[in-house]
């Protein structure tokens, strides 16, 4: 058996026809700068999963709105808890002695702490 072929997008010019372009998950209803996305876009967006961005909901990190059924995060909420993160690793960074390293541990010896 053979390989399918690639659906290809029509070319105006009559030369080779190209691949069509493919587009990402969310795409169809979320662009990149869409103003609100969806708690699931938001948890692909943040590498989490969705109970830990409820939890982040929960806590105030972000902000919702309710639109009908669906709950949606203002994207804004997601820059400024993003910018908040950050800030406080450099504070904590900054508190740190200068010649001491940070403590790395492996999950085994986590556990044991």
């Amino acid at each position: 058996m053979g390989k399918t072929p690639t659906k290809t997008a029509r070319s105006t010019s009559g030369d080779t026809p190209k691949p069509e372009k493919r587009t990402g998950l969310f795409s169809h209803s979320e662009t990149p700068d869409a103003k609100l996305v969806t708690v699931h876009r938001t948890a692909c967006l943040l590498s989490l999963g969705d109970s830990a961005v409820w939890r982040l909901i929960r806590d105030n990190e972000l902000e919702t709105l309710n639109i009908g059924r669906r709950r949606m995060v203002v994207a804004a909420s997601l820059d400024a808890y993003i910018a908040r993160r950050i800030e406080a690793r450099r504070f904590k960074d900054a508190e740190r002695k200068p010649g001491c390293k940070p403590v790395v541990r492996s999950r085994s010896h986590a556990a044991l702490a």
